[in-house]
């Protein structure tokens, strides 16, 4: 997986206005490898998806912690360039498509 520096990843995850909490937060998922894992979970079930394109809600099948991880991780994976947006939308999300 292409790495950003580590600065990079974890100022992605929280806001300037968080608590101090927030930044730490993002720091430990970052330098533990959490960031990294979810991430890569997360562009397995895509590639396994069987459909050309996807919505995150429906990778997940409905299941709520697992949309959250991957609500979450989308745009990572699309910084890093796995995925890209398609400028549709169904059922109001947004649908994504994994480059090849």
């Amino acid at each position: 997986m292409p790495q950003l520096s580590l600065e990079h990843e974890y100022k992605k995850l929280h806001h300037r206005a968080d608590p101090p909490t927030s930044r730490e937060a993002a720091v430990k998922m970052v330098v533990s490898g959490e960031l990294n894992r979810q991430q890569k979970a997360v562009l397995e079930i895509i590639r396994k998806w069987p459909h050309k394109d996807f919505t995150a809600y429906e990778l997940a099948g409905g299941i709520n912690p697992l949309y959250f991880v991957i609500e979450r991780r989308k745009n990572e994976l699309e910084d890093k360039g796995f995925i890209k947006k398609t400028g549709q939308r169904r059922g109001g999300r947004e649908v994504w498509r994994l480059i090849t």
